[in-house]
């Protein structure tokens, strides 16, 4: 790696940390002093804090995009619940920790490149819809014409998101991939009628 792209990715690990420590309106000279780089060298790199989260972002994104989709791959001849937990749990192994942060980026506003909703469930629907294909083909989902699946499982990760800020040591990235699964595919109800 060049000495560019290691400075680079100390700035994303140090604005990371700080912008989730101290909110949006974390000093660039704060990012800076916690890279261990002079506020120059930063603006060098991004030509301000939009352009940082931006790359950040952007970095969490194709980082979490590229191993969905390796999970999803790697565990295609699975039952679709079992399929549907392992991407869930590498999705929240890599977010869980990050849910501070994201959680901050998702309340600000959208100089902080916020992403609609409707933004964050269309990749939700491109990165899980595959899977959600084959589940309805095999009978495992019901059919969808509405879309509201994706709007639904959206929900479901996001409440884990706010649930770990709120308390990070609240349920393991593997508990939350399991409840998240439950919840999906079997609500909150215990199948009786009463």
């Amino acid at each position: 790696m060049r000495l560019k792209e290691v400075v680079a990715d100390a700035i994303l690990q140090a604005a990371e940390e700080v912008l989730g420590e101290e909110g949006p309106d974390a000093r660039m000279e704060t990012i800076a002093a916690r890279a261990g780089v002079a506020v120059g060298t930063l603006y060098n790199h991004f030509a301000d804090r939009k352009a940082l989260v931006e790359a950040l972002l952007t970095a969490h994104r194709e980082k979490l995009t590229a191993q969905l989709a390796a999970s999803i791959e790697d565990t295609r001849a699975l039952p679709f619940r079992e399929q549907l937990e392992r991407a869930l749990r590498v999705l929240f192994t890599s977010a869980l920790p990050r849910a501070r942060f994201r959680m901050m980026l998702m309340q600000g506003d959208a100089s902080f490149g916020l992403k609609s909703k409707r933004e964050m469930r269309l990749r939700l629907e491109k990165t899980f819809g595959p899977m959600f294909e084959r589940a309805r083909t095999l009978g495992a989902l019901s059919k969808d014409p509405e879309g509201i699946q994706a709007v639904m499982l959206l929900g479901l990760i996001q409440s884990m998101f706010f649930c770990s800020i709120e308390d990070p040591k609240w349920m393991s990235p593997n508990a939350a991939a399991l409840a998240v699964t439950q919840a999906f595919l079997d609500g909150a109800g215990t199948g009786e009628r009463s």
